[in-house]
């Protein structure tokens, strides 16, 4: 089984369904692709551990991002702006395997931040991403 360096991820975003400029000055990303939901059906015949079902729904993916911060740059601005006004963005993550798989998604910036201001500190910022459906992955 091949293992891969998780540095190197590249993400592009855009209004547009097909983004083509990159995200750039990453430090942090991580994806959450959904939790599925369960029904709890215990009964009390259940002795030994609680019982479920699958409800066939899922949470749709979540992306937190941070990286440096250049309030300059044109997708740093788009991020800014589509968390102020609720605008869709597209995002496509391509990982560094060797096949470059990919997961693209549309959705809303639900927080943006600036972490810190000190004086021993990068201007940097932190958004998080929530699709607003299914993504699409290709390997």
């Amino acid at each position: 089984m091949a293992k891969f360096k998780s540095k190197g991820v590249v993400i592009k975003a855009a209004l547009t369904e097909t983004p083509t400029t990159l995200l750039t000055q990453e430090a942090e990303v991580s994806v959450n692709l959904g939790d599925r939901s369960l029904v709890d059906v215990t009964t009390h015949d259940d002795t030994v551990t609680k019982s479920y079902i699958d409800s066939g729904l899922r949470e749709t993916a979540e992306v937190d991002v941070t990286c440096e911060y250049d309030p300059a740059g044109a997708v740093h601005e788009i991020i800014r702006d589509a968390h102020e006004n609720g605008t869709v963005v597209y995002l496509t993550l391509i990982l560094p395997d060797t096949g470059a798989a990919t997961w693209a998604f549309s959705g809303i910036v639900t927080s943006f931040n600036i972490p810190s201001l000190g004086t021993d500190a990068s201007l940097q910022m932190q958004f998080k991403f929530k699709a607003t459906g299914a993504g699409t992955f290709t390997a």
